[in-house]
């Protein structure tokens, strides 16, 4: 999640970890379904913490 606030979007996060974009978001959707709670809301401007996963350690 600390990638994600200073890249500012999964590809970009991808990119700095030698992934793909998909490979990461597979990855986040898991950790959404493992945690019970949307964690991330993605719009055009970029992914945001959901407020359900703010609390929880990034």
């Amino acid at each position: 999640m600390a990638e994600l606030r200073h890249r500012g979007t999964i590809a970009n996060v991808a990119e700095a970890l030698n992934f793909s974009a998909a490979s990461v978001s597979v990855q986040l959707t898991r950790l959404e379904r493992e945690a019970g709670v949307p964690i991330l809301h993605v719009h055009v401007e970029g992914p945001t913490r959901r407020h359900e996963g703010a609390g929880r350690p990034p």
